[in-house]
C-alpha cells in the first residue's frame, strides 16, 4: 500500500531566469531525472537530489527549431531525444566522465558540534559527472505529437496520421513505419471483421509496453485503441488495432505491465481501465476510477496525466483544473489532494489549487513522484447545474446557477410579498419539494439538496414577512 508522507519538496532550477518547465522523465534505472523546459535540459541525480547537467539552447536555436516539447531517454541512458514544437528532434549524447569519481564531496563544517561521527550519516552514492553534448538534429515530416522508445528505436507519431520509426543515429527505418489508414481496426483480434479508419485522424498520445506486446494509443477524435502485431519487430503488415469500446472522450493513456491492464483518462474527469480477454483478444472494461463526491462534489476537469509505479501496484492521476490522486491497481482511491488542508490562505481546492501538474514520473521503486507544476490552470470549464460551478479565470466571481426550470430563485421572496398576480409562495414551495423528491428517486442527491434548500429559504422568508 502507498501512503503520502510529508510535504512536497521544491527543487529550483539551477539557472538564471529559467524557462517554463514542461516535462519530466526518469531514465530506465530511475537514477537520473531529466527536467525539460522550453529552452533547456536539466539532469538531476535522484538521491541525493542534486543537479548534474544544465544545458540551455541559444535563442537562435529556439527561434529556428522551436521550443522544447517532449523528451525521451535511450534505454542505456547514453542519449536523450528532445522533440520541439516545430517538428524537429534534437539528439544529445551523455557520457560518464571516469576521471572524476564523484561530482559532489561531503565535507563537515568547522563547528565540532555539527560534525558527523557515524558513517551512516554519509551518503554512500557517488554522483557521476556527466559530459552532455548535442549530437545532431533531424526534421520529422508532419510534425511530432508524441514519441516513445521501442527497444533501440524511436516511434514518432505525426499530425498526418503516420507513426514513423527512427534509429538513434537519426536514420528512418522506412520498412517499419506505420500508416493509420492502412491499419485494420476491430473490437477483438478477429481479422476478418477488421476495417481500416474511415475518418482522417492521428495519434495524439501513445505508450509502448513490451510485456503487453503493443502500443496503447489515443486518437485525435477521442477514441482509444491497442495496436498489436504478430511479430516482435512490429511488421506493418501484421499490425492490427483493437478498439477500447464504450468511450470516445479519451485524453491520455498508461499501460500496466505487471497486471496486463490499460488505463485511460477521460474528459469527464474519470479514468477507465481495460484488461485483455484471453479468449478473443479484445479489450474489456476491468473497472473505473471515479472521484468520490465526499472528496470533491463536482468535475475537476479532464484527466491530463496517468502514471503507474514501476511495480504496477499504484496509479497517479492528474486533473486539468488542479489536483491529483493516487489509486490502487484495481480502483481503490488511496489519496486525493482535494481533501488536504493547505492552511487558511487556500479555501477552494480548485480555484486556488496549488497543484497544476503538467507532467510527472515515478522515481526508483515508486518512493517519490517527480512532478512539473505550473503557476496557471489549464482548465476553465463551464458551469454544472447539478454540482458546484466550474472555476473561472481572472477575478470574475462565480454566481450559482439555480436548478433547471427556474430563471430566478433569488427573487422569489420579493415576488411572494409584492406581486400577487404571479405564482404564490406556497405553490412555489410545493413545486420545489416535488422536484426535490423526483431527484431523490432518480439518485440525484446534490440536485435534490438544492431544491430543498431553496424551499427552506422561501419558508423562512415568508415567516419573516408575517412577523
Amino acid at each position: 500500500m502507498y501512503y503520502c508522507i510529508g510535504w512536497p519538496r521544491i527543487s529550483r532550477l539551477p539557472q538564471k531566469d529559467p524557462g517554463t518547465p514542461v516535462k519530466v522523465s526518469c531514465n530506465r534505472d530511475r537514477i537520473l531525472v531529466a527536467v525539460l523546459t522550453t529552452d533547456s535540459v536539466i539532469i538531476w541525480y535522484n538521491k541525493p537530489c542534486v543537479p548534474i547537467i544544465s544545458h540551455r539552447r541559444c535563442p537562435s536555436s529556439v527561434s529556428e527549431l522551436g521550443e522544447n516539447k517532449l523528451i525521451v531517454w535511450k534505454p542505456d541512458s547514453s542519449m536523450i531525444a528532445v522533440a520541439t514544437a516545430s517538428g524537429h528532434i534534437i539528439f544529445y549524447n551523455i557520457v560518464v566522465y571516469t576521471e572524476v569519481k564523484s561530482l559532489y564531496e561531503q565535507e563537515d563544517p568547522s563547528n565540532p558540534a555539527l560534525r558527523r561521527e557515524s558513517a551512516e550519516l554519509y551518503f554512500k552514492e557517488n554522483v557521476p559527472p556527466l559530459i552532455f553534448s548535442q549530437a545532431f538534429e533531424i526534421c520529422v515530416p508532419g510534425g511530432v505529437t508524441d514519441i516513445v522508445t521501442i527497444r533501440d528505436e524511436l516511434m514518432i507519431s505525426t499530425n498526418d496520421g503516420h507513426i514513423l520509426r527512427y534509429m538513434w543515429d537519426g536514420q528512418m527505418n522506412r520498412d517499419y513505419c506505420l500508416d493509420l489508414r492502412r491499419i485494420p481496426f476491430c473490437t477483438d483480434q478477429q481479422v476478418l471483421r477488421a476495417v481500416p479508419l474511415v475518418d482522417e485522424g492521428y495519434v495524439r498520445e501513445m505508450s509502448y509496453s513490451p510485456l503487453l506486446g503493443g502500443f496503447t494509443v489515443v486518437l485525435s477524435d477521442g477514441r482509444a485503441a491497442f495496436l498489436v502485431a504478430g511479430t516482435l519487430k512490429f511488421d506493418p503488415n501484421s499490425v492490427q488495432g483493437i478498439w477500447a469500446g464504450g468511450v470516445e472522450d479519451i485524453t491520455c493513456t498508461a499501460p500496466n505491465h505487471k497486471f496486463r491492464l490499460m488505463a485511460f483518462g477521460r474528459e469527464n474527469s474519470q479514468g477507465i481501465v481495460y484488461s485483455i480477454d484471453e479468449t478473443t483478444g479484445g479489450l474489456e472494461i476491468s473497472h473505473k476510477l471515479i472521484l468520490p463526491t465526499k472528496d470533491y462534489p463536482g468535475c475537476p476537469g479532464p484527466v491530463t496525466g496517468l502514471r503507474w509505479t514501476p511495480d504496477g501496484m499504484c496509479l497517479a492521476l492528474v486533473w486539468a483544473a488542479g489536483g491529483f490522486s493516487v489509486w490502487s491497481t484495481f480502483g481503490t482511491m488511496i489519496l486525493c489532494s482535494f481533501g488536504w488542508d493547505h492552511g487558511n490562505n487556500i479555501t477552494d481546492p480548485i480555484k486556488q489549487a496549488p497543484y497544476n501538474i503538467l507532467d510527472m514520473d515515478w522515481s526508483g521503486e515508486g518512493y517519490q513522484l517527480w512532478v512539473v507544476n505550473s503557476s496557471k490552470r489549464r482548465f476553465t470549464g463551464t458551469k454544472d447545474a447539478e454540482f458546484c460551478p466550474f472555476p473561472k479565470e481572472g477575478d470574475e466571481e462565480d454566481k450559482e446557477e439555480p436548478p433547471g426550470g427556474y430563471e430566478d430563485l433569488s427573487a422569489t421572496a420579493a415576488e411572494a410579498k409584492g406581486d400577487e398576480s404571479k405564482v404564490s409562495t406556497l405553490d412555489r414551495i410545493r413545486r420545489l419539494e416535488q422536484d426535490g423528491s423526483e431527484c431523490l428517486e432518480q439518485g440525484e442527491y446534490e440536485a435534490a439538496e438544492r431544491y430543498f434548500r431553496s424551499a427552506i429559504q422561501m419558508i423562512e422568508a415568508a415567516q419573516a414577512g408575517l412577523a
